[in-house]
């Protein structure tokens, strides 16, 4: 019997579920999404780790820092190397043993060799690790992940499990202000609505991939929580300032009033039951809401683009072209006239394709994301175009810490036209 006949695939056995993209379904759906989101923003951060390491500056500084330790802490490099080296202050080489003495001075040299390079990669992580954090933090907070069903205007195709009492379950707060501005926006709109829509990627009853669709808000930055949390203790420490300043001020004038009144005022004395009247401003007192939250203004995307705001697959699948699947699909109900995602829609109440798709990566440090966008149709947007998508906080940091750091995590943004799509779908095609 041949041994690799216990490893071949049973024929009997039925074959694997088909995978498949569906609309976003908040039952069963909400929980795996969010993970799959935030790890694809946290996932540049260990590449930018590798890719900071072999720049040419932590290899200078790698190769500096171990020459220092080797010649200042140990006694220096193998007598071989030492003598090639250093010429006018030769070792005595072991006539004997000379194989075996170089490879000791060499094993001995290997942790000082290794410790700069480890306390390099221990200073970008610290910094990677930070910025991509909090950038996560921040996106799984925006308004979009907080209600993905309000936001993105999900309507699922297939009734799942607990979907027939949605008509009595209660409206979260979210959702219940999302649908009085989409009312408002409806009475009074200056622009027609576009297309959006949130899917996820399912294979096995797993789920692997997920793709939202801005068409609401294209390219602005959305009100998170994290920046709330941040503005309100910002605001609670300049309250606490200003109230101590306040103070210090009160009690200095009330001791100056007094040393008037005792060297030489001819004012009546008050009596000891007197009223006192303090010109302290009165504190904010404790739950006072802090000052309203208000975003970076940025400019708005021209009319017909649309924005991927959300892009996210699992590692392990990549190999099978999950992405280009999602971006395939996501393209073709951005543009087609009757994308077969909306099937369900009467095509009076499905808004007018896109003109553009734009999406934002770090070319640096997503190079597998650039190579998928690539090879779809997308293009390199010009720095300061009308398409340029802002800078996040990862990105957009302009310190000092930012200019002189090894790798580059400027943002860049890329977009697909529809005359793009059209040219590649009729290539295809033939």
């Amino acid at each position: 019997m041949d041994p690799f006949e216990a490893l071949a695939p049973d024929p009997t056995a039925p074959p694997p579920p088909p995978a498949r993209i569906r609309p976003f379904s908040p039952q069963t759906d909400l929980k795996l999404t969010r993970y799959l989101v935030g790890a694809s923003v946290m996932e540049p951060s260990s590449r930018a780790n590798q890719a900071g390491l072999f720049t040419p500056v932590s290899l200078a500084a790698w190769a500096a820092v171990a020459h220092l330790l080797i010649t200042r802490v140990a006694n220096g490099y193998p007598a071989i190397l030492n003598n090639y080296l250093y010429p006018h202050e030769p070792k005595a080489v072991n006539p004997n043993a000379t194989v075996l003495q170089t490879i000791t001075d060499s094993l001995i040299l290997i942790p000082l060799v290794l410790a700069p390079a480890i306390a390099i990669l221990a200073a970008l992580e610290w910094r990677h690790r930070n910025l991509f954090e909090m950038e996560m933090r921040r996106a799984i907070g925006e308004e979009d992940m907080r209600d993905l069903v309000a936001y993105y205007d999900v309507k699922p195709g297939a009734p799942n499990a607990g979907d027939e009492d949605d008509d009595k379950a209660p409206v979260t707060r979210s959702r219940a202000k999302q649908q009085q501005q989409q009312g408002g926006d409806e009475a009074g709109a200056s622009q027609p609505e576009q297309r959006r829509g949130f899917w996820v990627l399912e294979y096995d009853n797993r789920l692997i991939g997920a793709v939202g669709l801005d068409g609401s808000k294209p390219g602005q930055q959305l009100d998170s929580v994290v920046d709330r949390i941040i503005a309100a203790a910002r605001d609670k420490k300049l309250a606490e300032g200003a109230s101590s300043a306040s103070s210090a001020s009160a009690n200095s004038a009330l001791t100056t009033a007094t040393d008037a009144s005792s060297s030489g005022s001819t004012l009546r004395p008050r009596g000891g039951n007197a009223p006192f009247v303090s010109v302290t401003p009165p504190t904010p007192v404790s739950g006072t809401a802090p000052s309203p939250f208000t975003l970076h203004p940025s400019a708005s995307l021209p009319q017909g683009t649309l924005h991927l705001r959300r892009f996210a697959t699992s590692l392990s699948f990549r190999t099978a072209g999950i992405e280009d699947d999602l971006l395939s699909f996501v393209a073709d109900y951005a543009f087609s006239p009757t994308p077969e995602a909306a099937e369900d829609q009467a095509a009076d109440q499905l808004p007018a394709p896109a003109q553009q798709l734009v999406v934002a990566l770090l070319p640096s440090v997503q190079p597998s994301l650039r190579r998928a966008l690539s090879r779809n149709g997308f293009e390199l947007v010009p720095r300061g175009s009308e398409l340029d998508l802002p800078q996040t906080a990862a990105s957009g940091e302009k310190s000092w810490a930012a200019r002189v750091w090894p790798v580059s995590l400027e943002q860049r943004t890329m977009v697909l036209r529809r005359a793009t799509w059209q040219a590649r779908r009729a290539k295809a095609g033939e």
